[in-house]
């Protein structure tokens, strides 16, 4: 038997796209929230044990190292991480939905802008913790009398400043449909009441038992899941507002060429 030698179809080299095309993705809604459910719902637990474990269990490999990496209650590690992206992808929805209503000469374009740069700013105060490098400052300015609920004396700044944005925003929330402010105020509520609320209730327990206990560890667990979850319902609330008030609307993300003016 005979076999004839297979000969190679010449490759033909695909046509290179021009520089100038655009590559474009796209995310679904629900996919992004499904994944930040789903981070939230592994780094909380990963903290609760390893944050045990560094409370309770003798010293083993790594112990501390796992200990710092996933601590809620810590900085520059995967949870501050997390919850600084969150903020920021907050934010970048706020500048979107701002630019869309600039562009329809909407007199509430200014507040959603506003808000982005609020929403900017708490993802890098999330990611730093710059609220706890000033309770020092304040301490010494308050005579050394910032103890009990005013443990970490930076809410005596923050506090104030979060109810202002809030009664700026008023008739910014008024003007919103109910089921949009609604949520809004919700996950404000949620966020603040894990951001400033229960830390009244964190500077007593940090000064009774000390820093490094049980009801510290449990109590930083429950303020920094309201924050995570308050944002993620945040980040629902301006994906559904964007669906159904900005169905058309599309934000792209890219480079541009620099226009000469010559």
């Amino acid at each position: 038997m005979t076999t004839q030698p297979l000969t190679a179809r010449p490759v033909v080299p695909a046509e290179p796209l021009p520089l100038t095309a655009p590559v474009a993705t796209t995310l679904p809604a629900r996919t992004l929230v499904r994944a930040l459910l789903t981070a939230a719902c592994l780094l909380i637990p990963l903290s609760v044990v390893t944050q045990l474990a560094k409370l309770s269990l003798p010293d083993f490999f790594a112990r501390d190292l796992l200990a710092s990496l996933f601590d809620l209650g810590g900085e520059a590690n995967l949870p501050s991480a997390f919850s600084a992206v969150i903020l920021w992808i907050a934010c970048a929805l706020l500048w979107a939905i701002g630019q869309a209503r600039r562009a329809q000469a909407d007199r509430f374009a200014r507040v959603w802008l506003g808000l982005s740069a609020v929403f900017g700013y708490l993802g890098l105060d999330e990611f730093a913790q710059l609220h706890d490098r000033t309770v020092p400052i304040l301490r010494h300015l308050m005579g050394g009398h910032a103890s009990g609920g005013l443990h970490y004396a930076w809410i005596l700044v923050f506090g104030p400043l979060a109810l202002l944005v809030f009664l700026a925003t008023i008739p910014f929330l008024r003007n919103l449909q109910a089921r949009t402010r609604n949520g809004m105020v919700l996950s404000g509520a949620i966020y603040l009441s894990g951001a400033l609320g229960l830390e009244v209730v964190k500077g007593v327990i940090d000064e009774a038992y000390g820093f490094d206990s049980a009801p510290m560890l449990a109590l930083i667990t429950v303020s920094e899941s309201l924050e995570i979850f308050g944002v993620i319902l945040f980040i629902v609330t301006l994906l559904t507002y964007w669906q159904e008030q900005l169905p058309g609307y599309r934000m792209v993300i890219g480079l541009r060429e620099h226009q000469s003016t010559n």
